[in-house]
């Protein structure tokens, strides 16, 4: 049936007359196209926002402090002192333990290990003591173990003083890491950042 005039049909006239309402369908809402258009176009900005989001630069190294120069006379001293037995490196280390670090290191880790000497040696009387009671012919082999630990501890002292003076990083077994940690790590400030810094294993 034919109307009294007939408009003429446009692709904008459609998309102007759709609703802007949502259709139902079968139960379910239907978006217009004007709505998934509006939908798209918030997608893509949202991905050129994510795109365009600058990166955090990467951390920087935390630089090593170099070596500092020292004064090496009182540490090698200190070990030499060790046959006044524990007088000279106590002296030494009450005297340089606030103004001179590395003096007092090695001084300190000196009066440790002549302490800890004197100990291992009593003990070995004790135990030759025993023995000349208790089985009379092992004191002959008593007798000569006590004399080679002597020599090995005077080698010993000897590699101590060597290193030291020669300013190369030197630790008695033991007592340098049980009784002087805070000290080396003053002495040796470049090797304490170093094992900070290094990540875990």
């Amino acid at each position: 049936m034919a109307t009294g005039h007939m408009q003429e049909f446009s692709p904008d006239h459609t998309l102007q007359t759709i609703p802007a309402v949502h259709r139902l369908r079968n139960g379910a809402k239907v978006k217009t196209l004007g709505q998934f258009t509006s939908s798209n176009e918030q997608k893509k900005g949202k991905g050129k926002h994510m795109t365009n989001v600058p990166e955090a630069p990467p951390a920087a190294p935390v630089p090593t402090p170099p070596a500092p120069k020292r004064d090496t006379t009182f540490g090698w001293v200190a070990h030499l002192l060790m046959f006044t037995w524990f007088i000279g490196p106590l002296v030494i280390w009450l005297v340089k333990k606030d103004e001179d670090k590395y003096a007092a290191f090695h001084a300190k880790q000196a009066l440790c290990w002549v302490v800890a000497v004197s100990i291992v040696m009593l003990g070995f009387y004790i135990v030759a003591g025993l023995l000349f009671l208790i089985a009379p012919p092992l004191i002959f082999l008593a007798s000569c173990l006590i004399p080679l630990i002597g020599l090995a501890n005077l080698a010993y002292v000897i590699v101590a003083i060597i290193y030291t003076s020669q300013g190369k990083v030197f630790k008695y077994f033991l007592v340098a890491d049980m009784f002087c940690k805070k000290e080396f790590a003053e002495a040796y400030p470049e090797l304490a950042a170093e094992a900070t810094s290094a990540p875990p294993q």
